[in-house]
């Protein structure tokens, strides 16, 4: 079984990578950092947050909708308004009024601008929530079951 942080990152494959990095305007190398750090902080802060309604609310909605579908315009910042409000929703819950001390760190370690990580944490958002809800409508995972596969494999990537 694939791991979910790889498979997330598999989603941010070279071709998103450079379409994200074009609209940022940031190097590859550094975009991609950025986008593993990004994964990571998501799956950690997930952890912290733990299993709320909301939270699986918002999964249920991703998995149900298939926003992955059109995973391609995402990173384009074409996304259809089903992908950005999950997008938002997702990120919201997560980071509420702690955006700028989640958005900081990614930034410095990448070595680009804060603006250009938001940016990017917009794209990655409905993609982890996608990836994440496909997991319990398609896959029928319950929440407990992503949690322990993160808590599992947290030490690979924290």
């Amino acid at each position: 079984m694939a791991q979910v942080f790889d498979s997330l990152k598999a989603l941010m494959n070279t071709e998103r990578i450079t379409r994200a990095s074009r609209v940022v305007e940031e190097k590859e190398s550094n975009v991609s950092t950025a986008s593993s750090a990004i994964i990571a902080s998501f799956l950690g802060v997930i952890l912290k947050k733990g299993n709320t309604p909301q939270l699986r609310n918002i999964l249920d909605q991703a998995g149900n909708l298939d926003i992955l579908s059109d995973i391609g315009n995402i990173c384009d910042e074409k996304a259809t308004g089903e992908q950005l409000k999950i997008g938002d929703d997702f990120t919201q819950h997560l980071l509420g009024d702690k955006a700028a001390d989640f958005t900081a760190p990614i930034a410095a370690k990448a070595g680009i601008s804060k603006p250009a990580t938001n940016r990017l944490i917009s794209m990655i958002a409905p993609i982890i929530a996608g990836y994440l809800g496909n997991k319990m409508v398609r896959d029928k995972w319950c929440f407990n079951k992503i949690c322990t596969e993160i808590e599992n494999e947290k030490n690979g990537f924290a």
